[in-house]
């Protein structure tokens, strides 16, 4: 296992998954700031041989000896996206690790996207699920996160996977301060805001603290 204070990769066996020749798949858990996320390692060992404290496969056998070699350089590669990301992204995520890993682009989706696309779809529910209120005050919070933006970063839009607890702090403060908005209010902004950041992609959006 690599560790570190907020960053730890687990190779483990799971046995829920053993095939019909008594074998189980391995898989690397990559941990950062208390989220998960798995990568398989498309190897199948007899758990019998699996030493689970040590991540690695018993004995010195041909066959035990490539397996730990595959496990070393995993460990290695997950390590080199780790430190990669850590020079070149504001935000980590292990999803973002196993992505960097893998080689794989994620889908990047903005904030006022999705807020548009969660009231253009309440807009067609008024009348049915809900009331027109319901609408206006969902817009009305679209226009206070367009105006924070804006006040704050000098942007149209904001990436989701950019978001963090200062950024809600900081809408927070825009809305008592800049807009003159008593606290409950300002309360119920945030908890719509929330809603919004949830309807986002989680891997983009795990590395929040709770609202």
């Amino acid at each position: 296992m690599k560790t570190t204070q907020r960053f730890s990769v687990l190779i483990w066996a799971d046995k829920r998954k053993t095939d019909a020749a008594g074998l189980v798949p391995l898989y690397a858990r990559i941990t950062y700031l208390g989220k998960r996320a798995e990568i398989s390692l498309k190897r199948r060992v007899h758990p019998a041989k699996w030493d689970a404290p040590t991540g690695f496969l018993k004995g010195t056998s041909p066959d035990a000896r490539r397996i730990n070699a595959d496990i070393n350089d995993t460990l290695d590669e997950i390590d080199k996206a780790f430190k990669f990301l850590k020079r070149t992204d504001e935000i980590i995520t292990a999803e973002k690790i196993k992505l960097q890993y893998s080689g794989e682009e994620p889908e990047r989706k903005m904030l006022l996207e999705v807020f548009d696309q969660h009231n253009a779809d309440l807009a067609k529910l008024v009348g049915k699920d809900f009331v027109k209120a319901t609408l206006t005050k969902y817009n009305t919070v679209r226009s206070r996160v367009s105006g924070f933006i804006k006040h704050r970063f000098q942007k149209e839009d904001v990436y989701l996977d950019q978001i963090d607890f200062a950024f809600v702090s900081g809408f927070e403060m825009y809305l008592k301060t800049e807009c003159e908005i008593e606290h409950n209010t300002a309360m119920r902004y945030i908890k719509n805001l929330k809603k919004i950041i949830n309807l986002g992609d989680s891997a983009q959006t795990d590395h929040l603290i709770p609202i």
